[in-house]
């Protein structure tokens, strides 16, 4: 957390504490932009997921059966897909259906809670998912071309730093915004 986010939530909690006088609103704007920020973060997952399981059915209709991508590798990475489709689809549900202005402070928080919450156990149940599917691959693949085996590892290399210095604090970002105060 930083710093000015900090130092915010922590005269908020004293303002709470001293029970004064002052009421806490919610900075309505920020909110309502920060709350479209992160529908299309999850809209755009959705998006991903489903179009990511189109190579999949594409292998198991067309009938190829490699040793480096044999069927039930097809078939996990097909149901893990339309699962994480399916997860960004209710979490993108979930945001577009929320009415900011009618929350009080405390609501809010607690729906933006709730979200991170589900947001963290859907991405630690992929990184799961990720991990049991790479492990099956590359080991497949390393049989069958070392080329390959270095391609996928360098993608998947990418894929991490993009991730962790991209995605993750953009999503982080945005959960601040939703949670602003006057």
């Amino acid at each position: 957390m930083e710093l000015s986010n900090l130092k915010k939530n922590m005269s908020v909690l004293e303002q709470v504490l001293a029970k004064s006088n002052e009421e806490i609103k919610i900075d309505v704007s920020a909110s309502e932009t920060a709350q479209t920020k992160l529908a299309k973060v999850y809209k755009q997952n959705v998006r991903n997921c489903l179009l990511a399981s189109i190579i999949p059915i594409v292998l198991l209709l067309s009938g190829s059966n490699t040793s480096s991508f044999p069927l039930y590798l097809k078939i996990f990475l097909l149901v893990y897909l339309l699962l994480g489709g399916a997860w960004y689809g209710y979490l993108w549900n979930t945001t577009r259906k929320m009415s900011i202005t009618t929350l009080t402070p405390v609501s809010l928080l607690f729906v933006t809670s709730k979200l991170k919450l589900y947001t963290l156990a859907g991405e630690i149940f992929f990184i799961v998912g990720l991990t049991v599917f790479f492990s099956l691959f590359l080991s497949n693949l390393w049989d069958f071309s070392p080329l390959s085996f270095g391609l996928v590892i360098g993608t998947l290399l990418f894929g991490i730093t993009f991730t962790l210095t991209f995605y993750l604090p953009k999503l982080r970002k945005v959960f601040n915004e939703m949670e602003s105060l006057k």
